[in-house]
């Protein structure tokens, strides 16, 4: 759900047809998504931080 969200749609379609989240589990993972996104935004402008954790 969250690779759709990020704009994949290919990763709408599960292997197992029968495989679904509930609305529950797609809220939830979309807030977390989102606190994921606004936290990773203000950390990567921290000087240094990207190049010191690139692989």
């Amino acid at each position: 759900h969250m690779m759709v969200l990020k704009g994949n749609p290919e990763y709408r379609l599960h292997f197992n047809e029968t495989d679904a989240l509930t609305d529950s589990q797609r809220g939830y993972a979309e807030a977390q998504l989102k606190l994921f996104d606004s936290w990773y935004a203000q950390w990567s402008r921290q000087p240094g931080v990207v190049q010191r954790y690139a692989a």
